[in-house]
């Protein structure tokens, strides 16, 4: 089975990382009518937890950085369809309430919509510049942040631009996350590595038809 990553939705502005609604829609009507289930994050991860069969013709939504075009302009796509998905959240951005982000109101209400929240560091920085101090206290304070907005603990982190070496892995793990999630293209299967699970980009020049082919 394969994992999706998103970023905006519908942003002209941003068309390097943004997928139109109009490729949105027809991408999930593919997926509808060539018999692909979407699935919620959780029930992947439990089955790769307990080294279960994954469920063939299915795939994962997540969202990276929680822009808020997302909440404006996608999040009507998903309830279309009845789509569950995943959104990471970089909580800066959201607690200071840059422009192009969600609000926390807004994370919480998408919950309602089949959304879970994740976590994806405090500054969305390139973590493998950093020291094993910087990168603990990055951690530490959007986690607690996240703890803090959303009252739950995330059980989610995906790597600010899917970048990572060993020594990252080591010090994220220590948060006790079910999975961690890099952005690499690829299949997801019984032999991933629980805290390096591939997700394949999408947006607007990716072919739906080209991408399953490869992960199938």
């Amino acid at each position: 089975m394969t994992i999706f990553a998103y970023h905006r939705f519908g942003d002209t502005k941003h068309p390097s990382t943004s997928i139109s609604i109009e490729k949105l829609r027809k991408d999930f009507q593919y997926l509808k009518d060539n018999g692909y289930r979407v699935a919620p994050l959780k029930e992947i991860v439990d089955k790769l937890k307990n080294n279960q069969p994954l469920p063939k013709k299915t795939v994962v939504l997540t969202i990276d950085d929680a822009y808020r075009s997302f909440y404006q302009n996608g999040l009507t796509v998903f309830k279309e369809f009845n789509y569950p998905f995943t959104l990471m959240v970089y909580t800066k951005a959201t607690e200071k309430k840059y422009r192009d982000f969600m609000r926390w109101d807004e994370l919480r209400d998408s919950m309602k919509y089949g959304g879970e929240i994740a976590f994806h560091t405090h500054t969305h920085p390139h973590m493998t510049h950093m020291s094993d101090e910087a990168i603990g206290k990055e951690l530490q304070l959007g986690y607690d942040l996240f703890v803090k907005r959303m009252g739950f603990k995330p059980d989610y982190f995906a790597y600010p631009y899917g970048e990572f070496d060993d020594r990252v892995k080591e010090l994220v793990k220590k948060y006790d996350f079910k999975a961690i999630f890099n952005q690499n293209s690829g299949a997801v299967s019984l032999k991933s590595d629980i805290y390096d699970i591939d997700r394949i980009a999408i947006g607007e020049s990716s072919r739906m038809q080209t991408v399953l082919r490869l992960s199938f």
